[in-house]
């Protein structure tokens, strides 16, 4: 698995870089398998005029192919945003992976009694 970190109009610091990777990889282990890469990008949209405007984007392509995971959350800083993300990106993958797995059947001489 393979996590890429860019920017938009913010500096991304080592400090900034060493929680991105401790969040998204913390996120992603239980699913580490299943995953080819992952992108997080970061974006000041408003610059300097301030406002809840730091967005983190985590895309997560999937090794079996499929639709990527996108996950967009927004807040004031980029720690909040960064957090936010991951969280939602965590419940996603395991939803995901939850939706993909093969579902058992009973077959016609199994009886559900």
């Amino acid at each position: 698995m393979q996590l890429v970190i860019r920017a938009t109009n913010v500096p991304v610091s080592d400090p900034i870089r060493e929680h991105i990777s401790r969040r998204v990889l913390s996120a992603a282990k239980r699913f580490a398998r299943r995953l080819s890469t992952i992108t997080v990008v970061l974006e000041d949209i408003n610059g300097p005029r301030g406002g809840v405007d730091k967005t983190c984007r985590i895309e997560a392509g999937m090794s079996n192919a499929g639709e990527p995971l996108i996950i967009t959350q927004r807040s004031d800083d980029l720690y909040g945003a960064i957090d936010l993300a991951t969280g939602k990106f965590k419940q996603a993958l395991g939803r995901r992976v939850e939706r993909r797995k093969p579902r058992r059947r009973a077959g016609p001489d199994q009886s559900a009694g």
